[in-house]
């Protein structure tokens, strides 16, 4: 089973030369994201997380937040601080399990799932968008 990573995380408008980064996962830790269990170690990962037989793929820039630290066992989440929703979409890349509910990047208003995405049970991250037109001016997390 794979654990759902993501590698970035961007708040767009309609034309991807709007596209502002919210979260590009680089660095020594997580920033003001709060992270929890084991899961995601104690900062972004280079591709390839310890114990993990090949790396991660099609990711942004040098590292991504990977949940696969510790293997199948380990649980965890990596929530991002609370935002005001002020674009249409919000566009990431995500790779690894496909469980909803478990292994998933969720988007949470009034700590209600509203939007949720999984990997594909791969290793190469690909492209999710949702359409979060409605919830514009409302608070979020990730």
């Amino acid at each position: 089973m794979f654990r759902t990573t993501f590698a970035s995380l961007a708040l767009t408008a309609s034309l991807p030369a709007a596209t502002q980064v919210f979260q590009a996962f680089e660095g020594d830790g997580f920033n003001t994201w709060e992270s929890s269990g084991t899961a995601f170690g104690l900062a972004p990962a280079a591709g390839k997380v310890d114990g993990m037989e090949k790396p991660f793929t099609a990711y942004a820039n040098d590292s991504l937040a990977a949940s696969t630290h510790g293997g199948n066992d380990a649980t965890g989440t990596l929530t991002s601080p609370e935002f005001t929703i002020k674009e249409p979409y919000i566009s990431f890349l995500v790779a690894g399990g496909n469980t909803p509910g478990k292994t998933c990047v969720q988007l949470l208003i009034d700590g209600k799932v509203v939007r949720e995405t999984t990997g594909k049970r791969g290793l190469r991250c690909e492209g999710a968008l949702w359409d979060v037109t409605e919830f514009i001016g409302r608070q979020a997390k990730i």
